[in-house]
This record gives C-alpha cells, sequence and structure tokens, in this order.
C-alpha cells in the first residue's frame, strides 16, 4: 500500500508540472513569424489563422520615411499583424503583438541586449534626430531604430517606447533605399 501512495503521489507531481509547463511556459513562448516578412495577405491569414482588413491606427504608427504620398496597412490590431503597402505597392511586414517574435526581436522586452539576440544582418543601426522626428510625426510616446543591410535593400525598424526602451513594434521593409529617401540629403 506504501508502494502505491508513492508511485500515485509522484504520478500526481508529473501531472501538475505537465499542465503548469503548458498553460504556464508555453503560452508565453513567442512564434517566430520572420519567414512571413514578405508574405501576401492572405499567406499570413492562412498561416497565422487571422483576418486583416484596412487599418489605419496601424498605418499611423508606422515609421518610414519615404517619399510616398499614401501609407496603409492591411493588418488585424487586435492580433497585432500588418502587411505595409506604400503607395498600393506591398513594402513590408509588422508586429505589434508579444506573441510573435520577428528576427528574433521580441514585443514588450527591453532594447538592451537586443541586437546581440537579433538575426537579422544590418550593416549600419541609427536613429532618427529628435526634432526631425517631430515635425514628421509629431509627440509620439516611442521612437524608431533604424537596422539597414545595403547590400540586400532591406531593413528592419524597432519601435522603442521613450520611457522605457521597450520594443513596442517591429516592422520588416523590403526596400531600404525607398523608407529611408527622405533622410539622404
Amino acid at each position: 500500500m506504501k508502494h502505491v501512495s508513492k508511485v500515485l503521489g509522484i504520478v500526481v507531481i508529473v501531472v501538475l508540472v505537465l499542465i503548469v509547463k503548458r498553460e504556464v511556459i508555453d503560452k508565453n513562448k513567442a512564434v517566430d513569424i520572420t519567414e512571413l516578412r514578405n508574405a501576401t495577405p492572405a499567406q499570413v491569414e492562412t498561416t497565422l489563422n487571422v483576418q486583416l482588413f484596412d487599418s489605419s491606427q496601424m498605418a499611423e504608427n508606422v515609421y518610414e520615411y519615404s517619399k510616398a504620398k499614401a501609407v496603409t496597412v492591411k493588418g488585424n490590431t487586435d492580433a497585432g499583424i500588418g502587411v505595409v503597402y506604400l503607395d498600393g505597392s506591398q513594402s513590408g511586414f509588422r508586429v505589434e503583438n508579444p506573441e510573435y517574435i520577428m528576427f528574433n526581436i521580441a514585443i514588450g522586452k527591453s532594447r538592451v541586449g537586443m541586437e546581440s539576440a537579433m538575426t537579422y544582418s544590418y550593416e549600419e543601426e541609427f536613429e532618427i534626430e529628435e526634432e526631425m522626428e517631430k515635425e514628421l510625426f509629431g509627440n509620439r510616446k516611442d521612437f524608431p531604430v533604424f537596422y539597414c543591410n545595403w547590400t540586400n535593400n532591406d531593413c528592419v525598424v524597432v519601435s522603442c517606447e521613450k520611457s522605457t526602451g521597450k520594443v513596442v513594434a517591429v516592422t520588416y521593409f523590403k526596400n531600404a533605399k525607398k523608407v529611408t529617401e527622405r533622410l539622404i540629403k
């Protein structure tokens, strides 16, 4: 009878550990969606089981310095996912949800140490002067950090909260020269 109690106790402990792992640890594990950076909206919808709509709210938060007349996003604010368009042409992919990571950049985590964990290979990193940022985007609570690979002509823009330095969004653009053209004098 003693052995049955011990075995039953061990089984209960193992079951509890598995439940905690599934409910807490696995739920907090972000899904890497880097491979979707050039996906069509239909592919994003199918892969992530979300519906994308025109999202002016997401479009307003996209940092880009192109000469495009229109920046639009086909996205889902609840899911924190969006496909970015410049003048109607698909140009990028945006993530605002901590359930997802792109290039190993996690939403909600500190910018400190981010670059050492980032899997995006960049040649240049820069921030925008605060005055220029205010002139173009007004007073915002976040700021952009650009990571550009000029050889591949793509870039990743990491939006960070000014007060905490936490990452609030990651946007991939497939044409770095286009999204930085107003910065070049």
